[in-house]
C-alpha cells in the first residue's frame, strides 16, 4: 500500500498573516516592557513623613548705649543691665555671646564688653553683623542659641501586623532614637555640626573615658632590661622596671 504523507497546516502560511503575527508579538513585548519600567506611584501615609529632630537657631539681642561721659569702660549701670538681660534669657549650655558694633565705637569699648562677658564664664564668639543695624555709638549684644524640637512618637496610625506591599517601614520607625538623642544632647548645635578641631586630637576622647586624671598604666616585660613603655594620666608615672 502506498503511504500518503499528509500535513495539516495549523496556521495559514500567507505572508500577510505572518507579518500581522510578528507585529502583534512585538506590541505585546513593548507593553510588558513599559509595565515593568513603570514607577509605582507613592501613596500617602504617616510613614512617608520622616520623623526626626529639627534644630533652629535664635538670637536674643540687647542694646548697650554709649556712656554719658563718653568713656570706654562699662559703668555699673551698664554692667547691671547686661547681667539682667543674661538672667532673663536663662543662658544655657552652648549659647554664644556675639557683638554687633555700631559706628563711632572705639575698640577699647568693644574689648570692655567682651572682657565683662568672659568674666561671667560665658562663651564669646566675636563681632559681626547679626541683625538690625545698631545706632551710632551703640553695641548690640546677642545671645545665639540653638533649639531642638523633637518628634512626637506616640501616634501609631497603623497596626504593626499590617503587611505593606511597598515594603516601607512602620510610621514610627526610628522616631524614638531621634527623640531620645534630641533630649539628651547638651548642645543642640552638635546635631547639625560637631565641634571642629584644626588638627587630630584624641585628648578629649581619652578624657571622656578616663576622666580628667585617668588611671596610670605601666608595662614591664622581663628580658628588656628597662622600661618597656607606659601611658599615664596627668598624675601617673610612665615606664617600669624589669623583674
Amino acid at each position: 500500500m502506498k503511504q500518503v504523507s499528509m500535513h495539516t497546516a495549523l496556521w495559514p502560511q500567507s505572508p500577510s498573516f505572518s507579518h500581522a503575527l510578528k507585529k502583534s508579538a512585538l506590541c505585546g513585548l513593548m507593553i510588558l516592557g513599559l509595565s515593568a519600567c513603570q514607577e509605582t506611584a507613592p501613596y500617602s501615609r504617616d510613614g512617608d513623613l520622616v520623623k526626626r529632630s529639627t534644630v533652629s537657631m535664635v538670637r536674643l539681642d540687647h542694646g548697650i548705649e554709649k556712656e554719658a561721659d563718653q568713656t570706654d569702660s562699662l559703668s555699673r549701670g551698664v554692667q547691671q543691665s547686661i547681667l539682667t538681660f543674661i538672667a532673663a534669657s536663662q543662658i544655657q549650655h552652648g549659647d554664644v555671646i556675639l557683638l554687633d558694633v555700631g559706628q563711632n565705637v572705639n575698640a577699647a569699648r568693644v574689648d570692655a564688653v567682651a572682657d565683662f562677658v568672659k568674666k561671667q564664664g560665658l562663651r564669646y564668639g566675636g563681632t559681626g553683623i547679626f541683625g538690625s543695624k545698631p545706632t551710632q555709638g551703640e553695641i548690640k549684644l546677642y545671645i545665639e542659641r540653638h533649639v531642638v524640637s523633637v518628634p512626637d512618637c506616640g501616634r501609631w496610625a497603623e497596626s504593626s501586623t499590617v503587611s505593606h506591599k511597598h515594603n516601607q517601614a512602620m510610621p514610627n520607625f526610628g522616631c524614638s532614637n531621634s527623640r531620645n538623642l534630641g533630649l539628651m544632647v547638651a548642645n543642640p548645635k552638635d546635631l547639625v555640626r560637631g565641634e571642629g578641631h584644626p588638627t587630630a586630637n584624641t585628648k578629649r576622647a581619652v578624657q571622656a573615658i578616663n576622666g580628667t586624671t585617668g588611671p596610670s598604666l605601666s608595662l614591664s616585660i622581663p628580658g628588656l632590661g628597662g622600661a618597656a613603655g607606659g601611658a599615664s594620666g596627668s598624675s601617673g608615672n610612665s615606664g617600669g622596671s624589669s623583674n
